[in-house]
């Protein structure tokens, strides 16, 4: 198993290696004194061509940046509302309704595994009745969350 993990770890840094040469290679600009062998001087009138798309790009840019945060400005509105209409001011309730579905279930989870296991155990009547408290404390916290999120 080493002798392969060896393998696959030399060819990880020589392709590594290879790929960092590589891209030296080509990143490597001409010395101070050279001229780079593919330049060539652009003519006046494509600088002027150039200039003028570079204007319309950054003018379309500027309209997408100001439609990106028309419509984020939107979203954040929509969103704000929809907690007014929830509830969700800034106290955060709804940690607390959610809090409480989730320990209802785990009671009424609790309560019938208490209530199965009891069968077994010679103080079952004792878990009979815990696991019966366990069970309607369970639902009455579910219902409560449901109720007080629905806004009845």
């Amino acid at each position: 198993m080493t002798k392969h993990i060896k393998t696959l770890l030399t060819a990880f840094l020589f392709l590594s290696f290879l790929s960092l040469n590589h891209a030296a290679i080509r990143v490597k600009a001409p010395a101070a004194g050279e001229k780079a062998e593919h330049s060539v001087e652009t003519p006046a009138h494509e600088k002027a061509e150039t200039a003028a798309a570079e204007n319309w790009l950054s003018r379309k840019w500027d309209k997408l940046k100001k439609r990106i945060e028309r419509r984020k400005a939107r979203w954040e509105k929509r969103q704000a509302r929809r907690k007014a209409a929830r509830g969700e001011g800034e106290g955060g309730n709804a940690l607390w309704h959610s809090l409480a579905f989730i320990l209802g279930i785990i009671f009424l989870a609790g309560g019938i595994i208490l209530g199965i296991a009891a069968f077994s155990n010679p103080l079952g009547g004792f878990f009979h009745l815990l696991a019966g408290v366990l069970v309607v404390a369970g639902i009455v916290m579910i219902l409560y969350a449901a109720l007080h999120t629905s806004g009845a």
